[in-house]
């Protein structure tokens, strides 16, 4: 995740994240001249499309946030500068409501997902009944994708692996 290169500058962190991939291609068995440049977000904050997040509740404490290596510990958010900020939105009134709070259960996971069309859905555990379906806006148009399955969280990060993607189809005509 994008957290973790929070203790370094913007370019440094694409920097990081190209070198990583790089090297995670290459022992894929990729040979160097097949590996794409990496694409940095665009915006630098606010563009991921999608939050999951974890309770931890030990009698009246209600802890939020991230699990952390040991699947115990929380780390505890109040938002998250690289969500889109319709998610951060929802989450601090959500944070603020003593009612929402007491609501919350000890290994709850709380996800959050926007979309232009659809705007921020949330769901606790598992998506609800008859909700199956979101609307993503892509360079080629809408996509239905499956709510609360995997779609790029990057919006800018799927644009271009579209256009590449055409691209290589294009040279197959």
């Amino acid at each position: 995740p994008g957290c973790v290169y929070g203790h370094c500058s913007y370019a440094a962190e694409n920097e990081l994240k190209n070198q990583q991939f790089r090297e995670f291609a290459v022992r894929a068995g990729f040979a160097e001249e097949q590996i794409l440049p990496y694409i940095a977000p665009e915006p630098e904050n606010g563009y991921r499309n999608k939050l999951t997040l974890h309770v931890n509740k030990a009698g009246a404490e209600v802890m939020v946030g991230y699990a952390l290596s040991d699947g115990q510990t929380i780390l505890q958010v109040a938002g998250c500068p690289l969500v889109h900020p319709a998610i951060n939105d929802l989450l601090a009134k959500q944070l603020a409501d003593p009612g929402f709070r007491h609501t919350l259960h000890h290994r709850m996971s709380l996800t959050y997902r926007h979309t232009e069309r659809n705007g921020v859905l949330f769901y606790r555990n598992n998506l609800p009944k008859g909700t199956s379906w979101i609307r993503e806006s892509t360079s080629c148009g809408e996509l239905s994708c499956p709510a609360d399955g995997f779609f790029q969280v990057n919006p800018g990060g799927v644009n271009a692996l579209l256009q590449e993607l055409g691209g290589i189809l294009t040279e197959y005509k």
